[in-house]
């Protein structure tokens, strides 16, 4: 305790079996030469670890407690490997999993753990909540990021906690899947059908599930591209927050939809060519509009004109409070016919379809 120890001083590799590195500094330099049995006895505790730590054996184990701190990243490598966040700490290292299957668990009753901001743990399969050691009521608070990166029949399963809580991000991409399972008892951002702080982002082919049915919107939403499922969000009827719809991606919600004064309502427009990509939200019945529409042509590089259809309903009510464009010049862009619809009509000469100035903000008060 209050040494600095330096990992390439042991003669040999280090294996840590069921032991406890205990305060002091330990430097690491050669992530391979320090290695973890699969014992969950195995603990940093209150050390400073400055390097990178790899898990790379089968169902290899280490404890993170009393304000452990690794400055590299830690790699959930083997199958089975787990990381224990035990007793109430911040995780500022990003955990980065490479195995079939990993975990990440809170540890210990009363823990509140916290992933902190800018940390992030991904991969394609991560079990994270559960306990291994010592179960009770614990909590995660995330402030950085949740990512299912990657095709996978299980994903990232957020499970068995007293409390979830997210102010960060919740992301599924490159066909990944993340959902909140119903174990966790109370996921604070998800009450009564009300969706609140954070980011929850979809990427093409992946998929999300919050563990409810969403029908009002206070939080962001991002749908970015072809087969982003969301469950429960086709019950969606009132957007207080931010949702986005990018590329070719389609979704649809089963009743009425209403777009609050509060809200943004953001269209991502891509193609080069000939081609266009315009994103469609289909609403079975009306859309009220009273918020902000994005219209954001930053991917967009065509000479495409035409009349393009974002958001389609049986009937409209309201208008957009203000409109924003985005990458074009604003003078290409009119809503003769619809609000759910634009007009683009490429414009030649020097003033062109893209600005030579490069990529602006337009606002047009209706």
């Amino acid at each position: 305790s209050g040494a600095t120890r330096n990992a390439a001083g042991f003669a040999g590799d280090v294996l840590l079996a069921g032991g406890t590195v205990l305060g002091g500094v330990l430097n690491i330099a050669d992530a391979d030469a320090f290695n973890f049995s699969s014992s969950t006895s195995n603990a940093f505790d209150g050390v400073m670890v400055n390097g990178d730590v790899i898990l790379d054996g089968a169902n290899s184990a280490v404890q993170l407690r009393n304000g452990s701190t690794v400055s590299g990243m830690i790699e959930l490598a083997g199958n089975g490997s787990r990381l224990l966040l035990n007793g109430s700490q911040t995780l500022s290292s990003d955990v980065v999993s490479t195995a079939t299957f990993s975990s990440v668990s809170v540890e210990a009753d009363g823990t509140v753990a916290t992933i902190g901001a800018g940390t992030t743990i991904s991969g394609p399969r991560i079990d994270i909540g559960s306990a291994f050691v010592a179960g009770g009521d614990r909590s995660l608070v995330n402030e950085g990021a949740i990512i299912a990166d990657g095709a996978n029949t299980t994903g990232v399963r957020l499970l068995s906690l007293a409390n979830l809580t997210n102010s960060g991000v919740f992301a599924a991409t490159n066909g990944g899947q993340i959902a909140v399972f119903s174990s966790v008892a109370d996921f604070t951002n998800l009450e009564n059908g009300v969706l609140t702080g954070g980011v929850y982002r979809v990427g093409a082919g992946s998929r999300m599930n919050l563990g409810g049915d969403i029908v009002t919107n206070a939080a962001a939403i991002e749908l970015l591209g072809a087969g982003a499922q969301f469950d429960g969000l086709e019950r969606l009827a009132r957007n207080e927050g931010e949702l986005a719809i990018a590329a070719d991606a389609q979704f649809a919600l089963s009743g009425d939809l209403e777009f609050a004064a509060m809200s943004t309502f953001t269209v991502l427009v891509t193609g080069t060519g000939d081609l266009i990509n315009v994103p469609l939200l289909d609403v079975a019945g009306a859309a009220t509009l009273e918020g902000r529409l994005v219209l954001d042509f930053t991917g967009y590089s065509s000479s495409t004109e035409g009349v393009f259809r974002f958001l389609d309903a049986e009937s409209f009510a309201g208008d957009w409070s203000s409109i924003d464009i985005l990458g074009i010049d604003a003078g290409l862009v009119s809503f003769n016919a619809g609000p759910g619809t634009f007009n683009l009509v490429p414009s030649p000469g020097s003033r062109g379809l893209l600005l030579a100035a490069g990529l602006v903000a337009t606002r047009r008060r209706r």
